[in-house]
């Protein structure tokens, strides 16, 4: 669709969706890209954590403080499409649609995603409530496509269909294809799984025959999610009819009573009028130093009890998170040496502007006389109250002036094992964030983290 080139995005699909949904095609599950993806996003944060902590996962035991933990609790592929799921229906519901009738079928796209994941219910596991969630608001995708970027089509489509006249044919008529086969197109080219742009396909029951596929199930259940959705979204007063009408038609090849089919519209629909009519909380809280130690501890626990089931690349993923929150940081890194040209790059970081410093955090360990080749070679943390002192100019990198020269404060944390320098973490501080007061108890859970990490690498190499 050139329109759409030429208008920009639909309103809120973001550049954090599309991450999410490279770590949702990745064959490698890349854990650390989506970690920083959901931690750039408060409320996406909490939900995340919210769920890790559920009774679902109790089994798990202890509390689970950070998104890589949740990450390792839940799965990539659970995370994934419980962070897709929240992008794409807030970036719906919180977009500046041009029209009523954008506004409308976003709407619509939103109280079916709430739909989808109820109606998939108890019978499914939550990476399928959530992909059933994801199906139901991307079936009324090419509907919001066409509203948005076409709108004399879009009238056109409505003025022409009538009892003779159906949607799809009058679509197919005036674009050449109908609304559903135009949002498969474009979440092709968003590059969405094909499994996911697969179950976009409207599919109704026929003789109360059940889904052959998964795939088939969940493109049932969003199609009965989406028809809901605009029964109750256009005839607000008086929907009981249409929905009974959709519960006769889907209930037995889902697998549902009835009943139980009714109810879980009814929970979807409460749930989405709290989304609609929600007021954002603030996210940051006054907190006493007392309680920052608390948390400090909680989550240096849970650093620890993670250790026993961690891959390296997990603790180090989770130590560089613990230290980024618990420590007010303005940005994270966490640099790996080659064990060929024995260069060090940075291969994730937290914080503002992190993802595409990445490119440029790369240096050579040949000179023996800037801070952070000190550091390395004696295996200590560092940490740098004032990196803009006089004296300490000189001791800079060049590939850190050009870079990180904004910070104000900073502390690197070297890895070892047996004496040969593996990587490092790397925190800073810059305006308007500045260095906590780096008391015994910060100082000694540097080095502690440091030393988790040290023992899990040494155990993993041998």
């Amino acid at each position: 669709m050139s329109k759409a080139s030429e208008k920009g995005d639909l309103p809120g699909f973001s550049q954090s969706a599309r991450s999410i949904l490279n770590a949702l095609s990745s064959d490698a599950e890349n854990d650390a890209e989506l970690v920083q993806t959901v931690l750039t996003d408060a409320g996406l944060t909490q939900r995340v954590l919210r769920l890790a902590n559920s009774a679902m996962y109790s089994v798990f035991g202890g509390e689970v403080t950070s998104v890589t933990r949740a990450v390792q609790v839940l799965g990539v592929q659970t995370v994934a499409h419980v962070a897709l799921g929240l992008k794409v229906m807030e970036s719906l519901g919180s977009g500046r649609p041009s029209t009523d009738d954008t506004l409308a079928e976003m709407q619509k796209s939103v109280l079916a995603g709430f739909m989808g994941r109820q109606l998939a219910g108890s019978q499914a596991s939550v990476k399928d409530a959530e992909a059933a969630a994801v199906c139901a608001v991307l079936m009324g995708l090419g509907r919001m496509m066409v509203c948005f970027y076409l709108p004399q089509a879009w009238s056109r489509i409505q003025a022409e269909t009538d009892d003779s006249t159906s949607e799809d044919d009058a679509a197919r008529a005036i674009l050449g294809g109908t609304f559903a086969e135009i949002g498969q197109r474009m979440t092709r080219q968003w590059g969405l799984p094909t499994s996911l742009t697969n179950c976009l396909q409207s599919r109704i029951p026929e003789h109360g025959q059940g889904p052959a596929t998964h795939e088939e199930r969940l493109s049932m259940l969003a199609t009965a999610a989406t028809q809901c959705a605009r029964i109750l979204h256009d005839t607000p007063d008086d929907p009981e009819a249409g929905v009974s009408g959709v519960v006769d038609v889907f209930a037995n090849s889902l697998g549902l009573e009835a009943d139980a089919m009714n109810a879980a519209i009814r929970a979807a629909r409460t749930a989405a009028r709290q989304h609609f009519d929600e007021v954002p909380v603030p996210i940051v809280q006054p907190v006493t130093e007392e309680e920052r130690h608390a948390r400090l501890m909680r989550g240096f626990r849970g650093l620890q009890e993670a250790a026993s089931s961690a891959t390296p690349t997990q603790m180090l993923s989770l130590s560089l998170e613990y230290l980024h929150n618990n420590f007010g940081a303005k940005r994270s890194f966490c640099f790996l040496r080659s064990p060929k040209d024995k260069s060090y790059a940075a291969r994730f970081g937290l914080g503002d502007g992190s993802a595409a410093l990445l490119p440029a955090l790369r240096f050579d360990h040949h000179q023996h006389s800037d801070v952070f080749s000190l550091v390395l070679n004696s295996g200590k943390v560092l940490f740098v109250e004032d990196a803009k002192a006089a004296n300490l100019q000189a001791k800079l990198p060049a590939w850190w002036q050009a870079s990180l020269s904004g910070a104000l404060s900073f502390c690197i944390i070297p890895l070892d094992i047996d004496g040969s320098s593996v990587g490092f973490l790397y925190v800073d501080w810059a305006p308007p964030l500045s260095a906590p007061r780096m008391d015994i108890v910060r100082t000694r859970t540097m080095s502690q983290v440091r030393d988790i990490l040290v023992s899990h690498f040494s155990k993993a190499h041998a």
